[in-house]
């Protein structure tokens, strides 16, 4: 060891440093002496005997927010005929993913998780200049878009429903949030129980 390196702390990294290089050579080997390989069978094509469950979750659609592509360099649009299309896709390709895995593993009960915020609302003021709908329009508008899912499950398909219901935050009508009466100041609240009038006798 040169004199100029002869204190202890320097020596010490110098053997550290040796460590941490043989420990890399020694890797280095391993991998040039190839790695293992492990048969990995695959799964009968009988179907399983478990259950499951589907879950759809629904939230945050914002039917009525419009975007226009000039606004962002031509990278995003949205309009009512977009989030209708997309409303319906949303339902057909759950519906399809489910039964592509109902043929591997028992499947009888969906359950469609509504969770709120499917309109903007005019909570804010940028919200009154560029959405497509009043709040009430946008309510109703929203409802036809679920209820319409919710009939397309039931006529095409054999699944148990359970709909489980959140109001948003977007769906107030009052400016601040209301933790313990909020149920009572949502518009998706009464839109969840006129649904559930519709569908009293499914």
């Amino acid at each position: 060891i040169p004199k100029e390196l002869e204190t202890p702390h320097e020596i010490v990294q110098i053997i550290k440093e040796h460590g941490e290089l043989k420990d890399m050579f020694d890797t280095m080997g391993r991998a040039e002496r190839g790695f293992k390989i492990h048969k990995i069978e695959p799964r009968k094509d009988e179907k399983s005997d478990t259950e499951a469950v589907a879950v759809w979750v629904a939230s945050d659609w914002h039917i009525e927010e419009g975007v226009n592509p000039d606004w962002v360099n031509g990278l995003n649009n949205h309009t009512l005929e977009i989030s209708a299309s997309r409303s319906e896709q949303y339902f057909i390709n759950c519906l399809r993913l489910t039964n592509m895995f109902a043929r591997d593993v028992k499947i009888n009960r969906i359950v469609l998780a509504l969770l709120g915020d499917f309109i903007t609302n005019d909570i804010h003021e940028e919200n009154r200049e560029i959405n497509l709908l009043t709040p009430m329009e946008a309510i109703l508008r929203a409802q036809e878009y679920i209820a319409s899912g919710i009939q397309f499950i039931l006529k095409n398909s054999k699944y148990d429903l359970t709909i489980v219901c959140a109001s948003g935050n977007h769906g107030r009508t009052t400016d601040e949030n209301y933790y313990s009466t909020e149920q009572g100041h949502s518009l998706e609240q009464f839109m969840y129980k006129t649904m559930e009038i519709q569908f009293k006798n499914e």
